[in-house]
């Protein structure tokens, strides 16, 4: 009798677990949880939606030499699922600091600028007497992608993946100027040829977090498992999506 008991013990401590977990979550979400959850929905559908490759691409060589530290306006045309790959690979071994923007269009990009910056360290592109804002004027871009290279003078000893201060800092004060114009904001640090988004601002008009509450709202309170369900996607961390820094305007 008391190997059976002991053999039982782990399902019987699963089961009293179970009913735990039941009890504590059986309740509907209120309206301040509802719109808790469908914002980070709606935040997990737009990483979903601008997901890309970070596998390494080589760049030309030739195309690499070339690129004016000064500042230029260069065509191209990319794919956005390919595209911080492709730049992080021209970014890839550069001694300095260089700086690319793309305008992005419907997932397509055929320009974009870069630089190195006033001191050549700087992750802020400087582009002349109003250059950008005539930039978006004739590119019309819905998505400005920015992405910057860290030089790592040890990559044996070092990583340098992660966004300084400043790089925040930029970030948001970029992001706020750009969410004026309804353009959504996509930030990455790139070292060794592999980039890493760090800062997103998007536009909540192509994806109204109202849908969500709908959704949301007809599968609250329709039953306990239902609740418990909404109250486990609530309290759930999904992949990276934390380290990730930014919002939905």
């Amino acid at each position: 009798m008391a190997l059976l008991l002991f053999c039982l013990l782990p399902f019987l401590l699963f089961f009293l677990v179970w009913v735990q977990d039941i009890f504590k979550n059986r309740h509907p979400l209120n309206a301040d949880e509802v719109f808790e959850l469908a914002r980070k929905k709606q935040w997990n559908h737009f990483l979903a939606t601008y997901s890309y490759s970070s596998i390494p691409r080589n760049a030309d060589p030739t195309a690499k030499k070339a690129m004016k530290a000064s500042g230029q306006f260069v065509r191209c045309d990319l794919r956005y699922f390919e595209l911080p790959s492709s730049v992080a690979g021209l970014l890839k071994y550069k001694k300095h600091e260089w700086v690319v923007l793309v305008f992005v269009k419907e997932f397509h990009a055929e320009y974009l600028w870069w630089n190195k910056g006033k001191d050549g360290t700087s992750v802020s592109p400087y582009l002349r007497g109003g250059h950008l804002e005539n930039a978006l004027r004739l590119y019309r871009p819905d998505t400005l992608i920015r992405l910057h290279n860290h030089p790592n003078p040890n990559p044996s000893k070092y990583r340098t993946n992660l966004p300084s201060q400043q790089d925040l800092k930029s970030a948001e004060y970029f992001s706020g100027l750009l969410s004026e114009k309804g353009i959504s904001f996509l930030d990455f640090v790139c070292e060794r040829g592999v980039p890493h988004l760090y800062f997103a601002f998007f536009n909540s008009s192509l994806s109204p977090v109202e849908r969500y509450v709908e959704e949301i709202s007809g599968k609250n309170n329709s039953g306990i498992f239902a609740n418990i369900g909404l109250r486990r996607e609530l309290a759930l961390r999904t992949g990276n999506s934390g380290s990730i820094k930014g919002a939905v305007f």
